[in-house]
């Protein structure tokens, strides 16, 4: 099954200076950080952008200022699959906007003007469910058609930026740690999801205010 994409405008031009200290108290992250140091680096980069930490577009989605900052990417050695091999140092050095949840159909629908999920095998119809079979030119081209209809720049975010965003600062399995039996508090997935992907939001968020990054459907970068 295909999936939604997650977009991120960029930052604004003052992100850049920001980004290499040029701000009040705006510093980059290094992980491992924990959720409150999440937060507190999300209000601080705001402040010194003078831009919100929440933005609300025109087609309802809602997107979060995650801060820059440096963290391990992939897994270590032993653990998870061979393309996550070796884990290396990544830093991201511009804050960027980041959706809160996966592209609903409602939402795609608003923009793209099409049902790519209508009578298609597992599927769930509903304006707050995450919008499925989804190619990566589909989800390019919705970064393209909303960043005409905003005026700003739409973009899947890169592997390395979808990683840092998930992960909120931790190291463990999940984002909420190495128990998988608390990963259907922030998931949904084969054993509860009933076999098609449900309205976005209904679980629990990262430390960054992001929902749904575990589970549910594939997302494009």
């Amino acid at each position: 099954m295909s999936a939604p994409p997650v977009t991120a405008p960029a930052a604004p031009a003052a992100g850049r200076k920001a980004a290499a200290g040029v701000s009040g108290g705006a510093t980059p992250l290094q992980a491992p950080f924990d959720e409150r140091t999440a937060k507190a680096a999300q209000a601080a980069w705001a402040t010194a952008l003078r831009q919100p930490e929440e933005l609300v577009n025109s087609v309802g989605q809602r997107l979060r200022l995650i801060p820059p900052g440096t963290f391990q990417m992939g897994s270590p050695d032993g653990v998870g699959d061979s393309d996550e091999h070796p884990q290396h140092a990544v830093t991201l050095t511009r804050a960027l906007w980041v959706c809160v949840h996966p592209v609903t159909q409602g939402q795609w629908q608003s923009v793209m003007k099409t049902t790519p999920w209508q009578g298609q095998a597992c599927v769930k119809s509903g304006s707050d469910v995450a919008a499925t079979y989804v190619n990566w030119s589909d989800a390019t081209e919705y970064c393209r058609v909303l960043s005409e209809l905003e005026g700003r720049r739409y973009r899947l975010l890169t592997e390395a930026e979808w990683e840092y965003a998930c992960r909120a600062g931790t190291t463990t399995k999940w984002s909420h740690g190495d128990d998988e039996s608390q990963l259907k508090e922030y998931a949904w997935y084969s054993g509860n999801s009933a076999g098609h992907p449900q309205s976005v939001g209904q679980k629990r968020a990262n430390g960054f205010g992001l929902y749904d990054l575990h589970g549910k459907v594939w997302e494009w970068c």
